[in-house]
């Protein structure tokens, strides 16, 4: 394998321009790895820190060239995906975690107790699979349920189903809810009932995109759009955090970030399934004593 080329940039925030100019950056440091490195074979792109990108131009047998990376950069959505693989990569390290980890506390509340262990996420997440089963794989579907337990159950039963997660602000309000919606082409939403359940409401599509997740962006110098990943683009964000920072399963993350953000997703939801780093679900600013 060839050694990796990799670009890193990282500007000040002003007025949420990096957000809504990412697709036009990244088109630039797309051209910039093929001039450093014209054969090679996959792009995979990594956020973190919330600003950084990491773009890695990977060789490897059976790996499609990336000239097959589509990007735009139009008004309403972005793509920033490789070739579909056979197997989502995050369910297989979830598969090695679950087996690694046994009964370890997975999520905890705010006061230590333990809301899921590794195994009750598993039992959890076959049986959300039952209540997706209606859906046709490759719509996307909404999740506004803000930091909650049920959360990396729901993804995990969303990508074993071959659907599309969008994960929302929790804060949105009805009519940006709905505008989201229309945005990602999403064909159900799980949202939270008056007594706690989740529900998942359907609504029409015209079909989703070719993406395993989307990431929806602030919008606040125009209108949100919404960017499709790989879920091995994923798993290479979660990998540059955790070995960047030095996160191991020994640690525990206090899931105060927002996880339908992409920084809290990234340092909070992926390590938790793809490196069994356990996770504090909470909202509150400050850690109890």
């Amino acid at each position: 394998m060839r050694p990796a080329v990799s670009t890193n940039f990282c500007s000040p925030v002003k007025n949420g321009w990096q957000e809504e100019q990412m697709p036009t950056l990244m088109s630039f440091l797309v051209e910039r790895v093929w001039m450093a490195d014209p054969h090679a074979q996959e792009m995979v792109v990594s956020w973190y820190s919330g600003w950084i990108s990491d773009f890695m131009a990977l060789g490897g047998k059976g790996a499609c060239k990336v000239s097959a990376l589509p990007l735009c950069a139009n008004k309403k959505s972005a793509r920033i995906v490789t070739a579909r693989t056979a197997a989502n990569p995050i369910l297989a390290a979830w598969q090695t975690i679950l087996a690694r980890r046994g009964d370890a506390a997975a999520v905890l509340a705010a006061d230590g107790s333990v809301l899921r262990t590794f195994p009750g996420i598993e039992g959890e997440a076959r049986d959300f699979e039952r209540t997706l089963a209606g859906l046709q794989p490759g719509a996307v579907v909404a999740v506004q349920v803000g930091n909650d337990a049920r959360f990396p159950a729901l993804l995990l039963a969303l990508w074993r189903r071959g659907l599309i997660p969008v994960p929302l602000d929790r804060s949105l309000e009805k009519d940006a809810f709905a505008a989201a919606l229309d945005v990602c082409r999403a064909a159900a939403f799980f949202a939270p009932m008056a007594d706690g359940a989740l529900a998942l409401l359907e609504r029409p599509s015209t079909g989703g995109p070719d993406a395993d997740f989307l990431k929806l962006t602030s919008g606040t110098t125009g209108a949100p759009r919404a960017i499709g990943f790989r879920a091995a683009q994923l798993l290479a964000d979660c990998d540059a955090v955790c070995d960047t920072m030095g996160i191991g399963a020994e640690d525990l993350n206090y899931g105060v970030i927002p996880w339908s953000h992409s920084y809290g997703f990234s340092n909070l939801v992926t390590p938790l399934l793809c490196r069994g780093v356990p996770v504090v679900a909470t909202e509150e600013r400050l850690p109890r004593a």
